[in-house]
């Protein structure tokens, strides 16, 4: 009987063995399994302590590991035994695609702990290539934002640093392999003619959601209901009238002609 345990504190520290015995003493293999990875603990800096810092790619024999960091918030969507290393761990948001080989779970465990463990801060990859390392977020409108800066070593120049460092961190530590994503295949109705006659249909109505959500968030409705689409309307109609607001343009018109006064 073999038994592949892990511990961990769910801080960054863990370890993980394989205890054997005989297969009528199973308890026994466990307790070993235990004691075993109690003693080869290791410690995985995690980023804001929730995720990896950065993309990586391991192997171990038929196993490949196409780990990937995720927002705050995302989950575990990986293997369901690299579900339970990553709460041993600590790690909260992470999408791992895994190819080749999925019974071999040690195969699976050493190569996802060997790419934890080669990974590198922020600061440790600003110290050896001596260059600041920038964050674009989504949140902060892509906006970049030095993280690190190197400290001890010396500044690289811009006319110093060679073409091969001139790359994305996912090309940097993916060492030229990515996942394969099968092709969608599109359904069978899709150039039918009752197909393209709906599509056909539903064409003049392609903004009317996102207009539908710039109204409801600038307050101009309360609710987008049938109702509140008709006084909304009524009412635009009648400061139109007016003269309180000018007649909106882009409906075919070429000119706004001026009300005549007499």
């Amino acid at each position: 009987m073999s038994a592949l345990i892990i511990t961990g504190n769910g801080n960054g520290t863990a370890g993980y063995a394989v205890g054997k015995a005989p297969i009528h003493r199973t308890n026994n293999a466990i307790v070993n399994g235990m004691n075993m990875a109690s003693r080869k603990l290791f410690y995985v800096e995690l980023l804001e302590g929730r995720t990896i810092f950065q993309d990586f790619y391991a192997e171990c024999r038929n196993t490949r590991v196409f780990a990937q960091r995720r927002p705050k918030g995302f989950g575990l969507s990986c293997h369901p035994r690299l579900m339970k290393i990553c709460e041993a761990i600590g790690i909260k948001d992470i999408y791992v695609k895994v190819e080749g080989s999925t019974k071999n779970y040690l195969a699976l465990t050493h190569a996802f702990v060997t790419g934890l463990l080669n990974q590198e801060t922020h600061q440790q990859l600003a110290e050896r290539k001596g260059l600041h390392v920038v964050e674009m977020k989504p949140e902060r409108h892509y906006l970049p934002q030095i993280i690190a800066s190197p400290i001890t070593s010396e500044l690289v120049k811009d006319e110093e640093l060679p073409a091969l460092d001139r790359l994305k961190l996912d090309d940097f530590y993916g060492e030229g392999r990515y996942p394969w994503r099968k092709p969608k295949q599109l359904p069978f109705w899709v150039n039918t003619p009752g197909h393209l006659e709906a599509q056909w249909k539903k064409h003049p109505f392609r903004n009317q959601e996102k207009q539908m959500h710039r109204l409801l968030a600038d307050g101009e409705v309360e609710r987008w209901t049938r109702s509140g689409r008709k006084a909304w309307g009524a009412r635009k109609h009648e400061l139109v009238q007016a003269g309180v607001q000018p007649m909106p343009r882009g409906i075919g018109l070429s000119d706004i002609t001026e009300k005549d006064e007499s």
